[in-house]
């Protein structure tokens, strides 16, 4: 059980801490929402779209934590379900920001979050 809270832990921490970097990247590469007249936003300001990247960068280190965890060696070891699981993570958060910047016509984000998969 400690070693799920580890994991869970790492992936929250990892989060918390990218999710400033990434918003100044969302803002300063022009991936943010503007508000507008439309139903759907009822924020007053610009809004970063890239929380997701966030949230993948902390997948991808509890994943890389729990590789390492000798509680975990049996779900990695002779295994390709977590790099399917990693591959279709990737996909989707590539998917969902391609989908998204061509539907508000935003600035495209350098797709560096889409290279982590194959570092880990």
């Amino acid at each position: 059980m400690k070693g799920y809270a580890v994991v869970c832990a790492v992936a929250l921490f990892t989060t918390l801490l990218m999710t400033p970097v990434v918003i100044r990247l969302a803002k300063r590469f022009g991936a943010v929402v503007q508000p507008s007249s439309d139903a759907r936003h009822v924020h007053t300001d610009p809004k970063p779209t890239l929380g997701g990247a966030a949230m993948f960068v902390g997948f991808l280190a509890a994943m890389a934590v729990a590789s390492h965890m000798s509680q975990f060696t049996e779900m990695f070891a002779d295994n390709s379900e977590p790099v399917g699981l990693l591959l279709g993570a990737g996909a989707c958060s590539q998917r969902n920001h391609t989908c998204r910047a061509h539907e508000r016509e935003l600035v495209r984000f350098p797709r560096i979050h889409l290279k982590l998969p194959w570092a880990v």
